[in-house]
């Protein structure tokens, strides 16, 4: 069974790594990551590169600030 973690992220990008490893670190291997940034005044791509090559963990950058019911 396939787990999800949603985490959303605005100008929290000095955190991310920390958190992406964290959930790497899980026993449980079926699980899938998806990072959904609102449009942060610097952009946390750069803090996630090193991770984006897991298949499990996916990425999404709105276009304008948008409010994290979004």
């Amino acid at each position: 069974m396939l787990f999800s973690v949603i985490v959303a992220n605005f100008n929290n990008e000095w955190y991310l790594p920390d958190m992406v490893r964290s959930i790497q670190a899980q026993t449980y291997p079926d699980w899938e990551l998806v990072i959904v940034d609102d449009f942060s005044s610097s952009d946390p791509h750069p803090w996630l590169d090193p991770f984006l090559s897991d298949k499990r963990i996916k990425y999404a950058r709105h276009k304008q600030n948008m409010g994290a019911a979004a």
